[in-house]
């Protein structure tokens, strides 16, 4: 998804795309970001419930009862997606 918005942004415009892009067209960067949280949220509800793939590693959930080895596996979850 990167590499296509650095394309977008390397793309010459006409006058009129530009015109479109600077407003809420398909095209501009809050669009982007939009779509990454949803990716970002999507994939955190399916490891907190479902786990990986196959069951391993096992879902986040299956750890509610140690609160702190619960938000340690949250936490560690987001910080491999960012990374």
């Amino acid at each position: 998804m990167v590499l296509a918005y650095v394309t977008f942004m390397q793309k010459p415009f006409s006058q009129e795309e530009e015109d479109t892009a600077k407003g809420d067209g398909d095209r501009s960067p809050g669009t982007f970001t939009s779509i990454y949280g949803a990716i970002y949220v999507r994939s955190f509800i399916g490891a907190l419930t479902r786990g990986g793939p196959g069951g391993m590693p096992r879902p986040i959930e299956m750890h509610a009862h140690d609160p702190r080895r619960f938000v340690s596996d949250m936490l560690a979850w987001v910080h491999q997606a960012r990374c």
